[in-house]
């Protein structure tokens, strides 16, 4: 009896080997996805986008505008003369700044300014703000910028004995007494004498 011809499989088929063909790409795109995504992603792909700048906290309401004298003006980041300095500026011809607070007990205000096309908020020593707050007073030596204001230990000193960080600046905070009491930055006090100095307006 003669045997009956056997009828191919599916897979060796013309289509049966496309469809095999095709699953075998799809497996092997899949394979390789799995492992890009494993070493950090396709070489091709893009870069990340850059991270959004910093926005400097400007929403501080102002007290008012001041006036910042003196050279090499600190602002620093809390009210403290070893506070970190944030930024320098030169405030002899008058540069323009935001208060931000009242003047602090040992002397600080909270200021605003812009500096290099950016808007920084830090401390400056109240001897370089004006006009100074209520109750307060600035004082330049009367020999002018270049001269540096003469500092007492004690009311009745007879010799000046403290070097005066603000050079020809002073920040009065009593105006009693042959001898006017000043806050310095690290918020000690010392005196000066009055003849020596004028006030700055």
């Amino acid at each position: 009896m003669a045997n009956s011809p056997v009828a191919p499989s599916r897979t060796e088929t013309p289509r049966g080997r496309a469809l095999l063909l095709g699953l075998a790409t799809i497996a092997a795109l899949a394979v390789g996805f799995i492992v890009g995504l494993s070493r950090g992603g396709d070489p091709a792909d893009p870069p990340p986008p850059a991270p959004e700048p910093t926005v400097v906290d400007d929403t501080l309401e102002g007290l008012r505008t001041a006036q910042l004298i003196g050279a090499s003006v600190a602002l620093r980041s809390e009210p403290a003369a070893e506070a970190e300095v944030i930024a320098l500026a030169d405030g002899i011809v008058g540069r323009t700044i935001e208060v931000l607070s009242p003047i602090t007990e040992s002397g600080w205000y909270r200021v605003r300014q812009l500096a290099n096309g950016q808007i920084i908020t830090g401390w400056v020593f109240g001897a370089h703000v004006l006009p100074a707050d209520s109750g307060w007073l600035i004082v330049e030596h009367r020999g002018g910028e270049d001269s540096v204001i003469e500092l007492f230990a004690e009311p009745d000193s007879r010799t000046p004995t403290i070097d005066n960080p603000t050079g020809a600046l002073a920040l009065v905070a009593d105006t009693t007494g042959d001898r006017w009491q000043v806050m310095l930055p690290d918020g000690q006090t010392a005196w000066i004498d009055p003849a020596n100095v004028r006030p700055r307006t």
